[in-house]
């Protein structure tokens, strides 16, 4: 039998976790060995980001009069792990990394009006995710003011009177007089 020196073309394909060589020329098709030629590792890399919550005040009652609040949060991550977190009220200045809690105290900023506290999840991959819940901050009450029968408030001849009502709330609005 005379042995030649043929140059096949190679093609190398990725399956699952192996690689697998076929070559071929214009009169034979060379089928794999039934072991791959390379064992590549089995893991692949962590691609998707980590999932979780955050929910403020347990969701309950949708404003707050306190700067001071309760941060309600889950997180989870089914490849590498959750690694850490971090919060912030602007999304721009973030705490420092820390393990996670299921419940955090957390200082609004003082402002009335509504409040967005963000929630940033990072995986042991480095994939992060960025969530946020907001409440509304009422911390200055309604102010009034009620002036009967503007021409005389001293005193009325009549049983009937005129109230001239004012009011105002600079953060989440007046909702009711009475």
């Amino acid at each position: 039998m005379k042995i030649r020196n043929i140059l096949f073309p190679i093609c190398l394909i990725y399956l699952l976790s192996h690689i697998y060589l076929y070559a071929e020329d214009d009169f034979i098709i060379i089928q794999p060995e039934p072991d791959p030629i390379i064992d590549i590792p089995s893991d692949q890399p962590d691609t998707t980001p980590p999932t979780g919550s955050i929910v403020i005040n347990n969701g309950n009652p949708e404003i707050t009069y306190s700067e001071n609040v309760i941060l309600y949060l889950t997180c989870n991550d089914e490849g590498s792990g959750v690694d850490k977190v971090r919060y912030s009220n602007d999304a721009v200045t973030w705490t420092p990394w820390e393990v996670p809690v299921s419940t955090k105290e957390w200082t609004l900023t003082s402002e009335n009006g509504t409040k967005t506290v963000y929630y940033e999840i990072k995986d042991a991959a480095g994939n992060t995710t960025q969530l946020n819940d907001t409440i509304n901050l009422g911390i200055t009450f309604p102010t009034g003011s009620i002036v009967i029968n503007s021409d005389n408030p001293d005193y009325s001849h009549s049983e009937n009177a005129i109230l001239y009502l004012t009011y105002n709330d600079e953060g989440s609005g007046v909702d009711k007089v009475r």
